[in-house]
C-alpha cells in the first residue's frame, strides 16, 4: 500500500485523482475531527474547514509529496483554515447584527432612542474621509443646498449632489 506522500506525487505528476481520493478517504476522519473540535463541535463550519483544507492540498501536491509529516501539515493547515474561517464568522454575524439594529431604526420617530443612536451616527460619520465627512455635514447638519456644498468645495452643484449620495451609501 503506497504511502500518502507517493499517492500524492502521482497526484501531482500524473493528475492521478484516485490517488489523491485514496490520501482523502485516509485523512478526512483526522482533519474533521480536528476542525470539529476547534469549531466547537459546530458541524457545518467544520465541514466548510475540512473543504478548504483539502483544496489547499490539492494546490500544494508537489511540494507536500516531500513533506516529512504529512499529519503535522495537516494539523497545521486545518488550524489555520479554523482559526481564518471562524474569524470570517464571526466578521459576518457582527454584520449581521449591525444590519439588524440598522433595520431597527426604521421605527417612527417616536420612538427612535437618540441616546441609542448619535453614539452610532457620530461613528459612523467619523469613519468617512474628510470630504465625504464634509458634505454630509455641510447638508444634513447645517442644512446647505447642492449649490452652496458644490461652491464651498469648488465643485459644479452636480458633483456635489453625486459626491453627497455617494457619501450617504458608504454611511
Amino acid at each position: 500500500m503506497p504511502i500518502d506522500q507517493e499517492l500524492l506525487r502521482q497526484f501531482a505528476e500524473d493528475g492521478s485523482e484516485a490517488a489523491f481520493a485514496e490520501v482523502v478517504r485516509r485523512q478526512v476522519d483526522f482533519v474533521h475531527s480536528t476542525a470539529r473540535r476547534l469549531a466547537a463541535q459546530d458541524a457545518h463550519l467544520a465541514e466548510d474547514i475540512t473543504q478548504r483544507v483539502f483544496a489547499d492540498m490539492a494546490r500544494k501536491a508537489r511540494a507536500l509529496s516531500r513533506h516529512p509529516s504529512l499529519t503535522g501539515w495537516l494539523h497545521h493547515c486545518t488550524r489555520y483554515n479554523a482559526l481564518t474561517t471562524i474569524r470570517a464568522e464571526q466578521r459576518r454575524r457582527a454584520r449581521e447584527q449591525k444590519a439588524f439594529a440598522m433595520q431597527d431604526l426604521t421605527v417612527p420617530p417616536a420612538e427612535i432612542s437618540w441616546e441609542q443612536v448619535c453614539p452610532m451616527l457620530d461613528a459612523a460619520i467619523a469613519q468617512l474621509n474628510s470630504t465625504d465627512r464634509e458634505v454630509v455635514l455641510q447638508r444634513f447638519f447645517q442644512g446647505k443646498n447642492h449649490r452652496e456644498i458644490g461652491n464651498a468645495l469648488g465643485l459644479c452643484e452636480n458633483s456635489a449632489n453625486k459626491r453627497i449620495e455617494r457619501a450617504l451609501e458608504k454611511l
